[in-house]
């Protein structure tokens, strides 16, 4: 997928990396709140290895770029938005929904699985 200067990313050019997974659309404040808890996580441990992969469901790239200009990791925008077949391929059921992936590629957990994501994040680290 297009991140908003239209470089493409790869979910696979991660690898070596613990990656959070993170789907959202910026339409909901929740995932805006998670935007901002997920910020001083990125900032501890991006150093170390860990790498946000977001990607974006919003009907239409406006509010999106809006939403992640400031964001200081990795922003896709998925055109087909929450009709995207990505949805299904990763059971999707609701956003916003988190993967943890470790650096053997391995998912980790879920969302429903995460207590504490600083700690989750160490581990893997």
């Amino acid at each position: 997928l297009k991140d908003m200067y239209k470089q493409t990313h790869r979910l696979s050019e991660y690898e070596g990396k613990v990656v959070l997974l993170y789907f959202w659309t910026a339409t909901d404040a929740r995932c805006n709140n998670i935007n901002a808890e997920l910020k001083p996580l990125y900032e501890k441990y991006h150093d170390r290895g860990l790498e946000i992969y977001q990607v974006s469901f919003d009907p239409n790239q406006h509010m999106w770029k809006q939403r992640c200009e400031a964001l200081p990791w990795i922003s896709v925008f998925c055109e087909d938005g929450v009709e995207s077949d990505m949805l299904q391929l990763y059971n999707v059921g609701h956003l916003p929904c988190l993967f943890l992936i470790d650096r053997n590629c391995d998912l980790q957990a879920r969302q429903e699985d995460i207590i504490d994501l600083g700690e989750a994040i160490e581990a893997l680290l």
